[in-house]
């Protein structure tokens, strides 16, 4: 499983989520991913994964996105942050993955 600073490694503006949160999300994802399924990937998944998480529900007054010259609203799908993107990636690279992504 990984740890918080492994999210922040690729999302630095988590950093000050609450440990609270913090526990909440890696808990979510821990639950949600299986090794089974994301072999070698299950790190990056998850990491990917909580950083969308962390950013819809733990980043303090964390609501836009900024893409270049680009800012749009986060609403919370997989689409709606570039982590979620990459998350759904992530899954498309797996093949044999038994989940739906909507």
């Amino acid at each position: 499983m990984v740890i918080w600073s492994d999210v922040v490694a690729v999302a630095p503006e988590l950093a000050a989520v609450s440990s609270s949160a913090q526990e909440a999300i890696l808990g979510l994802v821990d639950e949600q991913l299986a090794s089974a399924v994301w072999g070698t990937r299950l790190e990056a998944g998850q990491t990917f994964l909580a950083a969308h998480l962390g950013t819809i529900h733990g980043a303090p007054n964390y609501t836009k996105e900024q893409v270049g010259d680009h800012t749009r609203d986060v609403m919370g799908d997989l689409e709606s942050t570039g982590y979620g993107r990459e998350y759904k990636r992530l899954v498309r690279t797996l093949g044999r993955s038994v989940a739906v992504i909507g």
